[in-house]
């Protein structure tokens, strides 16, 4: 009957006391003296018990941990990719069968596999299921789902799995127990949705997953006239059911109702939708319908304060993934994030909003930094805003913060590619290199063409021994059909020119010029194919190419937010033209930028960016003084693999010019001392 727990054991102690009550009274009230029991009877007796003892023994024992280890650690072996990468089966479930986010990321990091007890007050939520006739609302179960989790999200007494860990898996799962010890979680809540016209039936159940049982169930017969606050409902449910306390300001959070517009209200749940498909790659097409979505959402409810808020983030992801760099659009993204904080001041997302914000259009990463952390007090089970907050502490230099937040978000999002990605580079900039590469391994055991891993394992064979052939192998090993982007381009490229293979190098660029044709990406291939040609002193192409890139950069920078990077870019650009006022002038605003930015390793690459330019102006002393200047900012970090500041300097040609100089020799002697350089053979294919 699907009886809870509790009724359950209520029922069977009854029924088990009142046995041996009516034992007792059959015995007492029998006639005295004749009272037995023959041979039959006590065989029948002994059957009853020793029938009855083996189904309580075999439906009533516990899983045990070692038993739960075994399952995990088959089930993270079972990922695609695992076997291509040696050691990242193991490395896997490690990630997610340890006792606490701070134990889990440390046991991930040093490949221990720890068998954990799973917190009673734990939730997963499965993909809802669409049982409506019409297949096009699968987007209206999808968008319930989100909602109801993100609900859960504002319990602070909750462990609430991210979509991202659960989104693979089916709506209606064998192997429970085996995935509840994968996610770390004790229940699971499953749902359908069925939309016919304006009728909408929503049926939700909690099962545990160590039995199946059903802990709570409940359906919604709701038209869209009168579907708001179904998400909070549900949430509130679930926590009652689980014993999570709720505080006054979570109970508000979880009973607030975001809008009583019923087309505003499916216009939002459609932008969910496209967000969740550009997540999985494509933002060019998704990303744009997100937006328009959200958009129109506005429209229908202007005092809907969560379309606001997703509208502002959809946008600084469009300007983030290279879909629409436009200020204008960091623009639109600031005037929704400020609406919606208008509109609700306490309202997570719109804080995220605001943090994007800061962060891109504004450079201000203090205030970025403390618009993430208010995101997470309000909701503290979000593993995005803990990413977020994560990002923008390492962006500050405040590696404890950033590491406790991304174990935290790890945690809660065990199967995130991006998360254990993220977690490796803070672990690169940290001079962990051990655990870094671990943590790369494991996003690839997730996602084997996960590109963005194979360039940070490919740098940190730079960064830690200047080994160009293994980092050459790494980039070379990548899964098939990994998406070539222009990073990868431009880091293969990179790995050519430290080799000196100049002509090589030139076709890369050449060929992938072709396939780069707009936007970021194809100001980043005319910068690099003109670099090419002024490293392999051909001056007079190099200039030529330069010239074409600065026109595109100009182009596009009376639309766009160049940043720092690109400033610092075009300063090297003119130098090298030998226009020492232009080089100057974007020098200056490359480094007025960041001095609002308060990044460190930030300001660093601006300051070797200087040097690069002083270079190419003959000013070698100058440059050599700018140089140790900028290494003497952070000598703890220097080993990072995307700074890359120590190994550029022995390995890259750009330093050709100065690399027997005295002082530049008693540089790296200084600072790379760590360091046991592999010489790069000099070479012109």
């Amino acid at each position: 009957y699907d009886w809870p727990h509790l009724v359950m054991h209520l029922v069977f102690g009854v029924l088990v006391l009142g046995f041996i009550v009516m034992l007792v009274l059959a015995w007492y009230h029998g006639e005295r003296g004749a009272q037995h029991v023959s041979g039959p009877e006590l065989l029948l007796i002994a059957l009853a018990l020793a029938i009855g003892g083996g189904l309580l023994w075999h439906f009533g024992r516990a899983e045990s941990p070692a038993s739960s280890a075994k399952v995990a650690a088959t089930r993270a072996g079972s990922l695609d990719g695992a076997q291509r990468y040696p050691g990242t089966a193991a490395q896997a479930s490690a990630a997610v069968t340890t006792t606490s986010p701070d134990t889990a990321a440390k046991a991930a990091g040093s490949g221990l596999h720890v068998a954990r007890p799973i917190p009673a007050k734990s939730i997963a939520v499965l993909p809802f299921e669409n049982l409506s006739t019409d297949k096009g609302n699968a987007y209206f179960a999808a968008g319930m789902q989100d909602l109801i989790l993100t609900k859960l999200a504002d319990i602070g007494d909750l462990k609430v799995v991210s979509r991202t860990s659960t989104e693979n898996y089916s709506s209606h799962p064998g192997d429970l127990g085996a995935i509840g010890q994968r996610l770390g979680v004790a229940t699971f809540l499953e749902g359908t949705v069925q939309k016919a016209g304006k009728q909408v039936l929503i049926n939700v159940q909690l099962i545990d997953a160590k039995t199946d049982n059903h802990i709570w169930a409940q359906s919604y017969t709701r038209t869209l006239d009168n579907i708001f606050g179904v998400e909070g409902e549900v949430a509130g449910k679930v926590a009652d059911a689980l014993n999570a306390k709720l505080t006054a300001a979570e109970s508000t959070a979880v009973a607030h109702v975001p809008t009583t517009n019923p087309q505003a209200y499916d216009e939002y749940l459609r932008g969910l939708h496209f967000e969740n498909e550009a997540e999985k790659g494509d933002w060019a097409t998704f990303v744009p319908q997100a937006i328009a979505a959200y958009e129109k959402a506005v429209r229908e409810d202007p005092g809907f304060a969560l379309a606001w808020a997703a509208l502002s983030n959809a946008r600084t992801g469009a300007f983030f993934f290279g879909t629409d760099d436009s200020r204008a659009n960091l623009k639109a993204a600031e005037a929704a994030a400020k609406r919606a904080l208008q509109l609700d001041p306490k309202l997570p997302d719109a804080h995220e909003a605001m943090a994007g914000v800061e962060r891109f259009l504004h450079h201000d990463l203090v205030a970025a930094r403390n618009q993430n952390q208010q995101a997470v007090d309000l909701r503290p089970n979000d593993p995005d805003a803990l990413d977020a907050l994560a990002i923008s502490s390492s962006n500050l230099g405040d590696s404890s913060t950033a590491r406790k937040a991304m174990r935290r978000a790890i945690a809660l999002d065990p199967t995130n590619a991006w998360m254990q990605y993220r977690f490796g580079m803070g672990l690169a900039n940290d001079g962990n290199y051990a655990e870094a590469r671990q943590a790369e391994h494991r996003a690839l055991a997730i996602n084997p063409q996960f590109a963005q891993a194979y360039i940070v394992l490919s740098q940190i064979d730079i960064s830690e021994n200047l080994d160009v052939a293994s980092a050459t192998r790494v980039m070379e090993q990548m899964a098939p059909g990994t998406p070539v982007n222009v990073a990868v381009v431009r880091w293969r490229i990179d790995l050519l020119l430290f080799g000196r293979r100049f002509d090589a190098a030139r076709a890369m660029a050449e060929e992938y010029s072709g396939q780069f044709k707009t936007g970021p990406a194809a100001l980043d291939m005319a910068f690099a194919r003109a670099r090419i040609e002024w490293l392999a002193d051909k001056t007079d192409d190099a200039r030529r190419l330069y010239r074409t890139a600065i026109a595109l950069a100009m182009k596009s920078s009376a639309e766009t937010e160049v940043g720092a990077s690109g400033h610092a870019r075009l300063a090297v650009a003119h130098a090298r033209l030998g226009d020492a006022d232009a080089a100057k002038k974007e020098g200056d605003q490359a480094q007025a930028i960041v001095a609002k930015m308060h990044k460190p390793d930030a300001t660093q690459e601006i300051e070797f960016s200087l040097a690069e330019s002083q270079l190419a102006l003959g000013h070698k002393s100058e440059a050599i003084d700018t140089l140790a200047q900028a290494l003497a900012m952070r000598p703890d970090d220097l080993r990072a693999p995307w700074l890359l500041f120590l190994a550029r300097m022995q390995l890259d040609p750009t330093w050709d010019p100065v690399r027997k100089d005295p002082r530049f020799k008693a540089l790296l002697e200084k600072y790379a001392a760590a360091h046991t350089p592999v010489a790069a053979t000099p070479s012109t294919s």
